[in-house]
């Protein structure tokens, strides 16, 4: 019998999505931090502090992304323990 591990396999794509999404986030926080530093105007075409806001909203929403994949792969941890609790 294959177990097709769909949730496990989702679950884990959105981690590595997500954290992918962090690197990016402070990444464009540290250009923007620069930008601020040296009082230049950003080479993204934002404003002057906006590429800050923006990463640190993303920032949040990428952790929250990455949560709730950790939770994907805990919830069928839990329900793979549950079906051979039942089936043993």
């Amino acid at each position: 019998m294959e177990i097709q591990n769909s949730a496990l396999t989702s679950g884990l794509i959105g981690i590595k999505r997500g954290m992918d999404n962090v690197r990016r986030d402070a990444q464009d926080i540290v250009n923007s931090g620069i930008d601020l530093m040296q009082r230049e105007q950003p080479t993204s075409g934002k404003s002057l502090g906006e590429g800050l806001d923006t990463g640190l909203v993303n920032l949040i929403s990428d952790r929250r992304d990455v949560e709730a994949a950790a939770k994907v792969i805990q919830t069928e941890k839990n329900l793979i323990g549950t079906l051979l609790d039942v089936m043993a």
